[in-house]
């Protein structure tokens, strides 16, 4: 009976130092203890305990570790528990007590932070060009078999604590589960909860001018900075240092004010969910709430004040508003919940509006289907289609509130021949008529009569008269581009652009199938802004708009890598004319070639352009346009350039956060230059600064070392 008894005792005590989690490992098992130092051994009476986690470094950043035991501090501040090999992250914390989580060794919690390290061009400093985050690996414990650790120790008395109750005002009972942030800089870096008799401390802070507030776990009540305070302007500041314990910051939470109702649809009463509900205060607070299937909400814990209410309505696809009817934030009808405790409003929600009408041949009468409308909202770049159906009919659903013009579009359909237009026939020239739109409504009867277009006709031959086909044409319309049409030329070099509305045009033939071939405008001219300008009349013809096609002359050549002359792919090449300084461009193919056809026969500067990772340049071998070598091109040449671009340099080096924990970082991709590299913390403090740090071309600046320990 005795050996029974000691057989289960033994077995409750590994039990109890095994993981609360059920995969609790097999295999060997070692001990590990340690202990906590603080100043108030009492605290230990009522919950402190011991994290593991077995460390993964993607975990780790992802912030998804997971413990693999648990363990509970005794009265005596010692604990012991049992784990496998391994490495190991430790963290003390609190259900009852309310301290913050701290992990060993991380003083200032230090390791749960990100730091970030920027680079900021010398001769203009405050402008990021390229930063990097990093977060500090923890202190690691590692676990061998056979080994038996008891100096995992905590010092709660390290860096800076703030401590106090919070209570409900209006009943004087602790305030259970509330949660308590230390904001620093504007930013929050500590956290932790209140326990069972409203209790908090926030541990492990570094030295700083601190603002704390409180969040209720009951939402009835008010966020409140302390002391008592609505916003954290008004917020008294708690000054910091290593060691302090600032005691009696107690904060009283009071009820807040609500303001609830319900949601429906105007049309038909029936209620409608996942709407948000904003309520934005003249006291700078805001809070809101969803719409529930009722259509109910309720905005809770809200300061005394007048508020203005705003529905998004766009989820469920209804239009939003602000209360009462009100578009625009100064129109809104204030909600008064300073004089008043509670209070309803209601929101009676239409559905978008739309715009509906008919599309018709006025040649025939007939009706075109298969047509894209769009609607273009006035001083937006917002806008909705739809396309008429077999009766030519359409509707266009879902249009926000305002005014818009109303296209139909006709190029590269079946009724190609037609003029597009907007709506009540205007065309190129003319100012498109407005179509207004209201929520819940039909805009209706927006119909196109369409006529027949004007055409351009003419030929296109080469120098020896011949007819050139394949050839692409396009009209440029000089008031509206969303007119422009295209042509092809056929074998007998005719080709017609049709379906153009009235107006002003400018006609590029482009030889895509004919390599050699010159790219113009009408008259002979090489650029548009030099191109002759066609008037067009719907209806008619615009005949004998030829073009004589000339051969051009052809540079080619190849990008490669500097440093181990691999060609290099997705590069633009740029081919500059000298006199208007009008460029040609392309892209490098795989094998890091390129080839200009068709070019005019003039002096030209190549330009390959950087990418993130290589230097610019210019031919041959500069950074610098006027000491580029031209390159004259005449007919039946072939020239063929070489660019060799040097990669970008980097900066590189580690940071230091302890004589154990230190992180490498490599900021790549820079350009020769004078940088400023900049540390900064999790407070958005900068820790450190090293200037004019120079970066060559193709190299990395190593050693680019920052110490934070030492700050």
């Amino acid at each position: 009976m005795k050996l029974k008894f000691l057989y289960f005792a033994i077995l409750f005590l590994f039990i109890s130092g095994c993981s609360q989690d059920p995969d609790c490992p097999s295999g060997p098992i070692e001990t590990v203890g340690g202990n906590i130092f603080y100043s108030n051994m009492n605290v230990f009476e009522k919950g402190i305990w011991i994290r593991a986690y077995e460390f993964d470094k993607n975990n780790w950043l992802n912030n998804t570790l997971k413990p693999v035991n648990t363990t509970q501090i005794q009265e005596n501040g010692l604990f012991s528990m049992n784990l496998p090999p391994g490495k190991y992250l430790f963290e003390l914390y609190s259900y009852n007590y309310g301290f913050s989580k701290i992990y060993y060794g991380d003083d200032y919690n230090f390791y749960s932070k990100k730091y970030k390290i920027s680079v900021e061009d010398a001769e203009q400093p405050g402008v990021i060009l390229k930063s990097q985050e990093i977060i500090p690996e923890p202190k690691l414990v590692v676990l061998d078999e056979g080994n038996i650790l008891q100096d995992i120790n905590f010092d709660l008395d390290k860096g800076g604590k703030i401590c106090g109750k919070v209570l409900y005002k209006d009943n004087n009972t602790p305030a259970q589960e509330a949660m308590i942030y230390a904001v620093l800089n504007n930013i929050e870096v500590n956290s932790t909860i209140t326990n069972e008799e409203g209790e908090y401390t926030l541990c492990s802070l570094q030295p700083g001018m601190y603002k704390i507030y409180a969040k209720p776990k009951k939402t009835d009540y008010i966020k409140l900075y302390y002391p008592d305070k609505y916003n954290i302007e008004d917020a008294s500041i708690i000054d910091i240092d290593d060691g302090d314990t600032i005691k009696d910051r107690d904060i009283l939470l009071i009820n807040g004010r609500t303001i609830s109702g319900n949601i429906n649809n105007e049309d038909d009463n029936q209620p409608i969910k996942d709407v948000t509900i904003i309520a934005y205060g003249d006291n700078n607070y805001s809070l809101s709430a969803i719409s529930n299937e009722d259509g109910s909400y309720s905005i809770t814990g809200l300061p005394p004040g007048y508020y203005k209410l705003f529905a998004d309505a766009s989820k469920p696809k209804y239009a939003s508003e602000y209360y009462l009817n009100a578009f625009i934030i100064n129109n809104a009808r204030n909600v008064d919940v300073y004089s008043k405790q509670k209070e309803t409003v209601n929101f009676n929600l239409l559905k978008p509006g739309k715009i509906s009408g008919t599309v018709q041949s006025s040649t025939t009468g007939e009706p075109m289907a298969g047509l894209t409308i769009t609607a273009f909202m006035e001083n937006s770049t917002y806008s909705k289609t739809a396309v008429t159906n077999i009766d030519g009919a359409y509707t266009i659903n879902d249009l926000q509130r305002g005014i818009y013009s109303v296209k139909v579009k006709t190029q590269n359909t079946n009724y190609s021949e037609y003029a597009p237009e907007y709506y009540d026939n205007k065309d190129g020239i003319e100012l498109p008529s407005k179509v207004t739109v209201y929520d819940g409504n039909i805009t209706p009867f927006i119909d196109f009569d369409l006529s027949i277009g004007g055409i351009i006709e003419g030929t296109v031959r080469n120098s020896n008269f011949q007819p050139v086909g394949g050839v692409k044409l396009i009209a440029y319309d000089l008031f509206n581009r969303n007119f422009n049409s295209t042509g092809v030329s056929s074998v007998n070099g005719r080709y017609f652009i049709r379906g153009l509305t009235n107006g002003n045009y400018k006609i590029q033939v482009i030889a895509p199938n004919y390599n050699y071939y010159i790219s113009k405008y009408y008259d002979d001219k090489l650029n548009y802004s030099q191109a002759n300008i066609v008037k067009v009349i719907k209806g008619q013809t615009e005949p004998n708009i030829d073009f004589t096609l000339d051969e051009g002359g052809l540079i080619k050549g190849q990008v490669l890598s500097e440093s181990d002359n691999y060609p290099l792919s997705g590069i633009t090449v740029q081919a500059i004319e000298v006199s208007s300084l009008y460029n040609y461009e392309t892209i490098t193919d795989k094998y890091g070639k390129f080839q200009f056809n068709g070019l005019p026969l003039l002096d030209y500067i190549l330009f390959a352009k950087e990418n993130s990772e290589y230097i610019s340049q210019y031919y041959y071998n500069t950074d610098d346009i006027d000491k580029a070598d031209p390159i004259t091109v005449e007919k039946n040449e072939d020239y063929d350039i070489e660019f060799s671009l040097f990669s970008k340099g980097g900066i590189s080096g580690n940071v230091i956060f302890s004589s154990e924990s230190s992180i490498d970082y490599s900021i790549t991709n820079l350009n020769p230059g004078s940088y400023h590299v900049k540390l900064k913390n999790h407070f958005e403090q900068q820790v450190d600064v090293l200037t004019n740090v120079n970066v060559l071309a193709g190299q990395e600046t190593e050693d680019v070392n920052f110490d934070v320990i030492n700050q």
